[in-house]
């Protein structure tokens, strides 16, 4: 599913990508958070992002994904201090 994310078939892969998240070990799990919070973030979504920050598990991120995580997590803080 991450890489039909990738090829451009988001709506499906999307869905697919948040149905069978919580099934995943950690790393998987982090893999496809992070995927789908670069969708979020273009998407300019902060309510998606505030609840998508909640899926990661932080213990099992890599150097790549725990900086998009603390891009997101500045988005989000940013927004709400914009409201």
């Amino acid at each position: 599913a991450v890489s039909l994310a990738a090829a451009g078939a988001r709506g499906e892969a999307l869905a697919e990508l948040e149905a069978t998240k919580g099934d995943l070990n950690p790393i998987a799990r982090n893999t496809v958070v992070t995927t789908l919070l670069q969708y979020s973030l273009r998407a300019c979504s902060r309510e998606r992002t505030l609840s998508l920050l909640k899926d990661v598990q932080t213990e099992s991120l890599s150097s790549d994904q725990a900086a998009l995580v603390a891009h997101a997590a500045t988005y989000a803080t940013e927004q709400s201090k914009k409201r």
